[in-house]
């Protein structure tokens, strides 16, 4: 079992351009996880998708219910929403709270 798998702070490498300008490819970024607040229209989050490459970074354009609507900045080359439909709350890992 890893201890860290816990842990509200992850780190993550940002793997294309989705996110330009905000974050751009190969950039880091730290993410907390949603224990006192809870997702709101305007974070950035990190989260898992049964699509590859299984772990995104977008923001969050969109609350209904228990899902959230995301896109990323870049319009051109996100994969996003708009092509998969809603992301599930369960399956976010964390917002995005400082780029490295």
């Amino acid at each position: 079992m890893n201890l860290f798998n816990n842990f509200p702070l992850k780190r993550f490498k940002i793997k294309n351009d989705s996110m330009l300008p905000t974050i751009k490819a190969r950039e880091e970024v730290i993410t907390i996880s949603y224990i006192l607040s809870k997702p709101k229209v305007g974070d950035i989050i990190v989260f898992k998708h049964i699509v590859p490459p299984f772990i995104f970074c977008k923001r969050i354009k969109k609350i209904i219910n228990e899902e959230v609507w995301v896109e990323g900045e870049n319009k051109k080359v996100s994969f996003d929403s708009r092509k998969f439909g809603f992301v599930e709350k369960k399956n976010i890992i964390g917002k995005v709270i400082i780029k490295l």
